[in-house]
C-alpha cells in the first residue's frame, strides 16, 4: 500500500473513531430543567417534527424506556423524564399527587417548547399523562403502557361519565 493510501485510510478511521453514536450518549447524559419545586432530570434524543415524551411508572425513572430510546430516536424528539422525587430528579418535602407531576409535565412541555407531543406513560406514569394532557393543546396523541389493573372493574357513574368525557375529548381531532 502506497502512502497516499495509507494516509488516506488512517484519515478515514480517525475520523468515523471520533463519530459519537449520538443514540448511546443521549442515554448517557442528563439534562435538567426547574420546575417550580423541583429539578427536573431528563434526556433529549433525536430529531424530528413529532416529540415522544416518555413518563415512568411508581419507583422507576428514565433508564426504564431506554430500549424505546433507542428504538425511536432516529426519526423523532425523545424526553424521557425522571419525574420529582425519583431518578436523577431533586426530592423535595413537598407531598407529591398525580396533579403535582402533571404540573411538571406541562411545565416541562412548555420550558422546552415541545411540539406535537405524544404522551407515553407506564403504570402510574398512565395516570400522569392524562392529567398533563389537559387542556393542552401541543398534545397530540396519548400511549398507555400497562395502565389499568383490573380491566373488568365495574365504575362508577361519575367514573364512566369521566372516561366518556376524555374518549370524547380524544376523538374531537
Amino acid at each position: 500500500m502506497n502512502f497516499t493510501k495509507s494516509a488516506a485510510l488512517a484519515c478515514a478511521i480517525l475520523l468515523f473513531a471520533c463519530v459519537e453514536n449520538t443514540k448511546d450518549s443521549c442515554i448517557k447524559q442528563s439534562n435538567q430543567m426547574k420546575s417550580e419545586k423541583s429539578n427536573i432530570s431528563y434526556l433529549d434524543c433525536g430529531q424530528g417534527e413529532i416529540t415522544l415524551l416518555f413518563v415512568h411508572g411508581w419507583n422507576l425513572n428514565k433508564s426504564y424506556w431506554t430500549a424505546q430510546i433507542e428504538n425511536f430516536s432516529g426519526n423523532n424528539r425523545i424526553i424521557a423524564i425522571d419525574l420529582p422525587g425519583f431518578g436523577d430528579s431533586s426530592f423535595s418535602n413537598e407531598s407529591y399527587s398525580i396533579d403535582a407531576y402533571a404540573a411538571a409535565l406541562r411545565s416541562m412541555i412548555d420550558q422546552l417548547d415541545l411540539k406535537n407531543v405524544v404522551l407515553i406513560g407506564h403504570s402510574m406514569g398512565g395516570r400522569v399523562v392524562l392529567e398533563a394532557a389537559q387542556q393542552n393543546d401541543r398534545v397530540i396523541a396519548l400511549v398507555g403502557v400497562d395502565n389499568f389493573k383490573d380491566s373488568g372493574q365495574v365504575l362508577t357513574e361519575e367514573l364512566q361519565a369521566e372516561v366518556d368525557g376524555w374518549l370524547d375529548w380524544l376523538r374531537q381531532d
